[in-house]
């Protein structure tokens, strides 16, 4: 028997798209998509459907964004291993050089317009 994962994956190729609403399995879908073996494995599989439903969506882990001012040149980093301020001045001081970087601003989703340091 396929995962309840496969199986909401060929329901969407068939168009039919669900929800939950409490204990609730909310199907729609075109005439005649439907079939009684389609409806016997949705009441089969309600309960994996609602758990997989209800489940809280995963928060996707958003990359720092820094700005640097090198010689006087602007510079746009994207770090997905969102380093702290002291890590990434190591990292930009090892690439370019000590005392070259003039400003590091880290811009973020909660706060656009950065915190920014002159270094």
């Amino acid at each position: 028997m396929n995962s309840a994962m496969d199986f909401l994956r060929q329901l969407q190729l068939l168009g039919v798209q669900l929800s939950s609403s409490g204990d609730k399995l909310r199907v729609k879908a075109g005439r005649g998509i439907i079939t009684p073996q389609l409806r016997e494995a949705l009441e089969q599989r309600k309960p994996e459907l609602l758990r997989i439903l209800s489940a809280p969506a995963p928060r996707a882990q958003v990359a720092h964004v820094w700005r640097a001012q090198i010689d006087g040149a602007g510079l746009a980093i994207i770090d997905p291993d969102r380093l702290d301020r002291a890590a990434m001045q190591a990292v930009l001081e090892d690439k370019f050089g000590a005392g070259r970087i003039s400003r590091l601003e880290l811009h973020s989703l909660n706060n656009p317009r950065g915190n920014s340091d002159a270094i």
